[in-house]
Parts: C-alpha cells; sequence; structure tokens
C-alpha cells in the first residue's frame, strides 16, 4: 500500500476506502469530459490524487482531494484557468451524458 492510500485509510477509513475504489472511474470520467491525454500521476503524493496531463495544448495539473466537508476536483493550468466540481459522483453521472 502507498502511503498515499494508507493517508486517506487513516484519516477518512470507510468513506476513504469507497474515494480510493471510485478514483480510477472518476480519473476516467474526468479526462473524457474534459478531454485530457497523456496523463501521468505524480511522484511522493501524499493527501491528494495529482496528475499532469494535456488538455489540447495546454500542460494541466489535476488535482483530485478528498476531506471532510466535501469533494473537490481542480484542474488547472499556467494560465490559471481553474475548474472547481461537487462531487465525484457528478462527475462520474456527467461524463456518462
Amino acid at each position: 500500500m502507498s502511503t498515499f492510500q494508507s493517508n486517506i485509510l487513516n484519516i477518512y477509513g470507510e468513506k476513504g476506502k469507497v474515494w480510493l475504489d471510485e478514483l480510477p472511474l472518476l480519473v476516467v470520467a474526468i479526462s473524457l469530459k474534459q478531454e485530457l491525454r497523456d496523463l501521468k500521476e505524480a511522484i511522493n503524493l501524499s493527501y491528494n490524487y495529482v496528475l499532469s496531463s494535456l488538455q489540447g495544448d495546454h500542460h494541466i495539473i489535476l488535482k483530485i482531494g478528498l476531506d471532510s466537508e466535501t469533494r473537490l476536483i481542480q484542474i488547472s493550468s499556467a494560465t490559471l484557468y481553474s475548474c472547481f466540481c461537487r462531487t465525484n459522483r457528478d462527475m462520474i453521472a456527467n461524463a456518462r451524458i
């Protein structure tokens, strides 16, 4: 188990386990909806899941985190573009449309 997985499980317990289980689907849903490609996981993850990718010609950082109040997803680039989404389930549902 990675440090990232261990941290999430230690902090969030069962909620963290569910989130970790859903994370691969969430990444696929976001990448399809936001037209991201060439996703690469950052090294040394601790509390947020971070990937670099391309969106068109723009280098993008995708940061997915779980906190005790809400689930937030942030997509940002060097031009300070960002998108916040309410929940993992909203992103997965919207990606299926």
